[in-house]
């Protein structure tokens, strides 16, 4: 069983998912699994976007049919063996040591149950717009209510 689990949502855009998975593949904490659900079901190229890194910690869920962003999002509170999730949404990216360091402070503060952390938002050409707090990690376990 991994640390952490990611859950990674995408919709129709590849080039974003790419940069989000290239960013999760150069952790230095290495110890997580990650689910990107693809919640557009005629699409084939998140599953194979998935296969390019080869790396067994990620896997690919096909949704059925369209779940639409909400919903989809909801499936982040499903209950998981891991004891830490994440979400990595596929229109961002996480610097290098991004899970290490969040990890890290939640193991330093047991009492703590949701970290944030800043957010640049980059707005055209690329320059920082503004910052902003975002939910990054609940610890949790499969008894977990949803």
């Amino acid at each position: 069983m991994s640390l952490v689990r990611i859950f990674l949502p995408t919709y129709a855009r590849p080039q974003l998912l790419r940069r989000a998975l290239a960013s999760l593949c150069a952790q230095t904490f290495i110890d997580w699994v990650a689910e990107v659900h693809n919640d557009l079901p005629d699409d084939p190229a998140p599953a194979k976007i998935v296969d390019e890194p080869n790396d067994s910690r990620i896997t690919s869920v096909e949704h059925a049919q369209n779940l639409g962003g909400t919903a989809t999002f909801n499936l982040f509170s499903l209950p998981s063996s891991e004891p830490y999730y994440s979400l990595l949404e596929d229109d961002n990216w996480w610097e290098p040591e991004f899970l290490e360091r969040m990890l890290g402070h939640l193991d330093a503060h047991k009492n703590v149950v949701v970290a944030w952390c800043n957010q640049l938002l980059l707005g055209p050409p690329c320059k920082p717009c503004c910052l902003l707090l975002f939910c990054v990690k609940l610890p949790r376990t499969s008894s977990t209510p949803s």
